[in-house]
């Protein structure tokens, strides 16, 4: 499951923001204490596994699901750094809630405290670790190596108000950090929270003013207003969105914001039988590698994939229908997955 971690100063409207993605309903007014955080697990909306479901009809529909957790406002006090909620380095995103509504908001200065805590709670860990780091590559025991001078490279980044996302590591030097839960080097979504008539720029001119680096995308947001929507039922919510000019709700929103910073494709599988199931997988992973997450057996037993874009399945009706009409193909280990793949998976183990 996604674990996204959602970070601001006092008064940004991190708790609105939460309320609007997960329609939870937490007191806005009430702080939460340094060890206190907030969760909810949300479903990810998509037509197509609906649709599937239809088409189908199997006992049960399985979402994809992104968990969010509201940690406790950040106030750039520098002894806040020691008691960070350890959780934070076992999330896969940080969501940075910026203010641009009230008096005199300053987006770009709360990103930059932000940014600062952040990379101050990594050289923390750096320095605890490489104390016992140094002792051992002096005394001959070369088998850390690589993990002391990327660590040294990842101080040096540090020190220069560089965060860790923007170095470029080997693939065992990026297994070695991945350990480490770098705060600064998860990739940051930057949420503008703006009033309900707008922000005042838009989600590229942000981009450009935040400089947060690669792996950050900049998304805006009309927090109060789209918690409000969220009391609505159905269809006033439907009538009130055409009328503001709103295409998706915020946590489409948000979803879709993700899902683009961490590179994220969706794919299907299942049957009227037991049920139908959206997996998602990193852009560029291979039929195995999608097979492993739905288990490790599949993945290791894999032989083939039977592959059909799921459009031309919902179009067609049935999985007969659309190898009659020559829309499936099958794939070898070497097949990269495409967004909207419907998959049948042969493996032997």
């Amino acid at each position: 499951m996604l674990k996204i971690g959602i970070m601001g100063q006092p008064r940004s409207g991190k708790t609105t923001i939460y309320n609007a993605v997960a329609a939870a309903h937490a007191d806005v007014d009430a702080y939460l204490a340094k060890d206190e955080i907030r969760r909810t697990v949300v479903k990810v909306p998509d037509p197509r596994l609906d649709r599937l479901f239809d088409l189908f009809l199997p006992p049960k529909k399985v979402h994809t699901e992104i968990e969010y957790v509201d940690f406790p406002a950040l106030t750039g006090d520098a002894t806040e750094v020691a008691s960070l909620p350890p959780m934070l380095r076992e999330l896969d995103a940080l969501m940075m809630v910026l203010r641009d509504f009230g008096d005199n908001p300053d987006p770009v200065a709360e990103a930059h405290a932000l940014c600062e805590e952040l990379i101050l709670a990594d050289l923390a860990v750096i320095e605890k670790r490489l104390t016992r780091l140094q002792r051992e590559v002096s005394s001959g025991r070369t088998e850390n190596q690589v993990e002391h001078d990327a660590l040294v490279r990842c101080q040096k980044a540090l020190e220069s108000e560089k965060p860790v996302r923007e170095l470029v590591f080997t693939p065992t030097e990026f297994k070695l950090m991945r350990g480490y839960g770098f705060l600064s080097g998860m990739p940051l979504l930057a949420v503008i929270n703006a009033p309900d008539g707008g922000s005042s720029r838009s989600a590229e001119d942000w981009q450009t003013a935040l400089n947060l680096g690669p792996k950050s995308k900049v998304h805006v947001v009309r927090g109060k207003l789209e918690g409000e929507l969220n009391d609505l039922s159905a269809e006033d919510r439907a009538a009130f969105m055409a009328d503001l000019g709103l295409t998706m709700s915020a946590l489409d929103g948000m979803i879709e914001a993700s899902y683009s910073l961490l590179g994220l494709i969706t794919f299907f599988t299942g049957g009227s039988e037991k049920d139908v199931h959206a997996w998602t997988v990193e852009r560029g992973a291979t039929a195995p590698q999608a097979a492993g997450v739905i288990h490790s057996d599949i993945e290791r037993g894999f032989i083939r994939a039977e592959v059909t874009p799921v459009e031309d399945l919902l179009t067609l009706g049935s999985p007969a229908a659309v190898r009659k009409a020559g829309k499936t193909r099958l794939e070898g280990k070497e097949y990269v997955i495409a967004d909207g793949d419907y998959l049948i998976f042969r493996f032997n183990v």
